[in-house]
C-alpha cells in the first residue's frame, strides 16, 4: 500500500484541526475552571462574611441571655418586694382599724 501526497495533506490537515478543536475546548475547559475559581472564591468570602456575622449573632445572643437572667431576677426581687407591701399595707390597714375602734 502507498501513501500518497494527498494522503498526508489530508492526514496532516485532520490532524491541525483535530489541534485547533483541543485548543478551543481547552480554552473553554479553562474559562470553566476559572469562573468555578472565582465562584468558590466569591462563596468563600461569603461564609467568612458570614461566620463574622454568626460571631457577632452570637454575643448578642449572650447579651439577651443575661439581660433575661437580670429581668428574671428583678421579678423575682419585685415578686417579694409587692408581698413585703401587702403585708405593710395589712398591717397599716389593721393599726387604722384598731385605731378607729378606740375613738
Amino acid at each position: 500500500m502507498e501513501v500518497s501526497k494527498k494522503d498526508i495533506a489530508e492526514v496532516g490537515q485532520a490532524v491541525e484541526n483535530l489541534g485547533r478543536l483541543v485548543e478551543e475546548q481547552f480554552q473553554s475547559v479553562q474559562q470553566k475552571l476559572n469562573h468555578l475559581s472565582q465562584f468558590a472564591s466569591e462563596v468563600l468570602n461569603n461564609l467568612k462574611h458570614l461566620q463574622g456575622r454568626m460571631g457577632g449573632v452570637e454575643a448578642e445572643i449572650e447579651e439577651v441571655k443575661e439581660k433575661l437572667e437580670e429581668l428574671n431576677t428583678l421579678g423575682q426581687e419585685f415578686k417579694g418586694f409587692s408581698r413585703n407591701f401587702e403585708k405593710i399595707s395589712e398591717v397599716l390597714r389593721e393599726l387604722q382599724g384598731g385605731s378607729d375602734k378606740s375613738v
